[in-house]
């Protein structure tokens, strides 16, 4: 599946100077394309994030058990089975997790589908990372970026 979310170069400095501090902030990328995978976890891990990448709803969900409360980033469909069941699953097992999912596209019933299975956004492929990294900083009520 290709993506169109585009790499934006964030200022991950300190404001007092040096690098930023590690956190305790966990990412789970659950998804099959490898450059996606790459992208995020960049982008994270410059902004102090500990990004642990899955390729499977197995592997997401086993990461999820052994990692305390983090983001989950889920595209709507593996090609084994759906991301919102996925997420349904997740969040039922791990109710710490928040979820946010990735697809081709965003539609109003996909909106409301999107929190019925428990997730917390859902954005489309063609959002900007910008956006996915204030989505996963909401998720976990951090301020969003400037």
């Amino acid at each position: 599946m290709a993506t169109q979310l585009q790499m934006e170069r964030l200022d991950a400095a300190h404001p007092l100077g040096g690098q930023k501090p590690r956190t305790n902030r966990q990412l789970i990328v659950g998804h099959e394309d490898d450059g996606f995978i790459a992208r995020v976890c960049q982008q994270f891990v410059q902004l102090g994030w500990d990004v642990y990448p899955a390729a499977s709803p197995a592997e997401v969900r086993k990461l999820a058990g052994e990692l305390s409360s983090s983001v989950v980033i889920l595209p709507t469909q593996f090609q084994e089975e759906s991301g919102y069941l996925t997420c349904a699953k997740l969040v039922r097992e791990h109710p710490g997790h928040r979820v946010i999912l990735v697809g081709d596209y965003c539609t109003p019933d996909l909106q409301r589908y999107t929190s019925f299975v428990g997730a917390s956004a859902l954005l489309g492929l063609d959002n900007s990372m910008r956006s996915l990294v204030d989505e996963v900083h909401q998720a976990v009520h951090l301020p969003v970026l400037n």
